[in-house]
């Protein structure tokens, strides 16, 4: 909840519109700020750096069933005073659509 209150942080968002509300808002941050805890750890600030791990950020949306992955400057040494948080909306495979 600090980090929705912050004038230094951005508010997360999925691209193209605004969260639909104040719950939306709240798990699109919660993603980001787990994402910055993770990164506090020593172990995985090492694999960060070594590039032996990456870290990458994703949000369900139930009523419209749909995934979106948080942008990719967030997966491996963000700056979380940078840019914005930005979810975009993950597109159907080719495999997906034929089976459609």
């Amino acid at each position: 909840l600090e980090r929705m209150q912050s004038r230094r942080h951005p508010w997360a968002r999925i691209s193209g519109r605004l969260p639909a509300d104040a719950v939306e808002q709240l798990c699109l941050t919660n993603v980001v700020q787990q994402l910055e805890n993770l990164r506090a750890h020593e172990a995985v600030t090492r694999g960060l750096a070594e590039g032996r791990l990456e870290l990458h950020g994703m949000y369900f949306h139930v009523g419209e069933a749909q995934a979106y992955l948080l942008a990719d400057g967030l997966g491996a040494g963000h700056d979380p005073g940078g840019d914005e948080e930005v979810f975009n909306r993950v597109a159907p495979t080719a495999f997906e659509e034929a089976r459609a």
